[in-house]
């Protein structure tokens, strides 16, 4: 029987302390708690359950393997995120022909960065005031998925994480081994790209 997980950080504080006890066990709960939000992380970045499934499977192989690496001043979910977000971009670039080394997402942040005001964390935030989850409507909602699809892996790994995952700036930042400078620049263009998206949707409609 799995065990009834009510606080993340309860369960991560037991997870921590299994680790020197009885790692099977810790292991054990560790998918049991982040396994979903990973899943739901892979499957948008990745495009495919097959893909998704893949990078869920090789990032707790990983985590087991590193798990001496984990710095435990920061969440023990923001690092597995981090490791799902590489294994999905080893595929993305495996798919697109190119070397397979392991990619840092800041090596590959374009140096000219236009403003990014809508993407900050206050309550006067354009996109705060239409967020995803008001979008109640079925057929928006097929649409922002098809969008969110296409956003540049980069910026869209930025876009899971703080808008349908609920991380905050920092944690993003963490979670991806990035400054928060740059998750709101990514944040920013990967907002920018679903409303442009949704709009020529519509447009194309009238």
């Amino acid at each position: 029987m799995k065990p009834e997980v009510l606080d993340e950080a309860v369960a991560e504080k037991e997870i921590l302390d299994l680790m020197r006890s009885d790692k099977a066990r810790a292991f054990d709960l560790m998918v049991d708690v982040y396994g979903p939000m990973l899943y739901r992380y892979a499957r948008r970045m990745c495009g495919n359950n097959h893909d998704a499934d893949d990078s869920l499977q090789e990032t707790f192989l990983i985590a087991q393997e590193k798990f001496g690496q984990f710095r435990q001043e920061g969440k023990l979910r923001n690092w597995l995120f981090r490791i799902t977000g590489n294994s999905c971009l080893q595929r993305h670039r495996k798919s697109k022909g190119q070397v397979t080394s392991e990619l840092r997402l800041d090596d590959i942040l374009p140096t000219q960065e236009p403003s990014y005001e809508d993407a900050a964390d206050g309550p006067n935030s354009t996109w705060q005031k239409d967020p995803v989850e008001q979008l109640l409507d079925s057929e928006m909602m097929a649409r922002l998925e098809e969008a969110v699809a296409k956003v540049p892996v980069t910026n869209r790994s930025v876009l899971i994480l703080r808008d349908l995952e609920g991380l905050s700036t920092r944690e993003t930042a963490e979670a991806l081994d990035i400054t928060e400078e740059t998750v709101k620049v990514r944040l920013h263009r990967a907002r920018a790209f679903i409303r442009n998206t949704i709009a020529k949707y519509y447009e194309g409609r009238e």
